[in-house]
């Protein structure tokens, strides 16, 4: 190599070591930071395995543009444009991940976290008021996946839905209303339907259990009110939230709208914070709409469209 001095490559190798040092660096301060980014966005597992594999890439990229102009500095001129091409092939892959971890945000439930200013463990009772044939096993794992990231435990408390529709890492216990041979196994309590005191009686044995807090998550209300008679299902209704209130606890329900009468839905409205109503829109064109009531921060919507 000619007309290169050893002291300006000394300085370029210095140079080379603190662009790589500051790329490591900033990627630690990115997984340190996390855990705040993942409380005020929406957590979504999908989004974030996009974000690390594409800083990943960024990291991997940026060093590799150095590394290239490293061997065009000693005129090594087929291995600088094969960096370059590798580096760029690794940019582009890098912006395509981060795209597709930003388009996962843009769901229904990341409109609803745009309306809630606190974490969904924050609010005690949150309601979702859903018609029942859209996809609410999809939507319970959903919101389980965004207040687990706050610490709390997950209770499942669920009537039409199986235990086996919410993957078992996602939640510490699951009572089921559905079953018809009663008794335990793995970190499932299957009772029956009609003794909404059973129910009580294995909530609170569980949350003593694991401590405290907790969520109870499920759409075991849906069975309760189909079965029971409305005095002792207020009844039933009262105390948990009662329960629910006095305690560190949160409650997130999930109804099938369309199922129980008007009178039944203004009974559990009026003991939710928040509530989202969530349905298909009636021109049939294939999109959702959404209405969210936060009580608590006093913001109501009207009806959302979302894709």
């Amino acid at each position: 190599m000619t007309g290169v001095s050893t002291e300006s490559s000394i300085l370029f190798v210095i140079v080379q070591i603190i662009v790589v040092i500051g790329v490591l660096i900033s990627s630690l301060f990115l997984f340190r930071v996390y855990p705040i980014i993942r409380k005020y966005l929406v957590y979504s597992p999908k989004s974030y395995s996009y974000f690390n594999i594409a800083w990943i890439l960024i990291s991997i990229s940026t060093f590799g543009f150095f590394v290239s102009h490293l061997f065009e500095f000693y005129e090594l001129h087929f291995l600088y444009k094969f960096g370059e091409l590798i580096t760029s092939f690794f940019y582009l892959s890098s912006f395509l991940l981060l795209f597709l971890g930003f388009r996962n945000f843009s769901s229904s439930l990341g409109i609803i976290k745009g309306y809630l200013k606190k974490p969904f463990g924050d609010y005690k009772i949150i309601l979702f008021l859903m018609q029942s044939h859209l996809n609410i096993p999809k939507m319970m794992n959903d919101v389980i996946n965004q207040i687990s990231v706050d610490g709390r435990k997950i209770i499942l408390g669920l009537g039409q839905t199986s235990c086996d529709a919410i993957p078992k890492d996602n939640y510490e216990y699951c009572i089921s209303l559905a079953g018809t041979r009663f008794g335990t196994k793995e970190k499932i309590i299957i009772i029956n339907e009609n003794n909404p005191t059973e129910f009580n009686l294995h909530l609170s044995d569980l949350i003593t259990k694991i401590g405290q807090p907790n969520s109870i998550v499920g759409d075991f209300l849906d069975t309760h009110l189909r079965i029971l008679t409305p005095e002792i299902f207020n009844t039933f209704w009262s105390h948990l939230v009662s329960n629910i209130r006095n305690s560190k606890n949160n409650g997130v329900f999930f109804i099938s709208k369309d199922m129980h009468s008007q009178e039944n839905i203004a009974f559990l409205r009026r003991y939710s914070d928040v509530v989202m109503e969530i349905e298909t829109t009636p021109d049939k064109d294939d999109q959702i709409r959404i209405k969210i009531s936060n009580m608590v921060d006093n913001i109501i919507t009207g009806w959302i469209k979302i894709k």
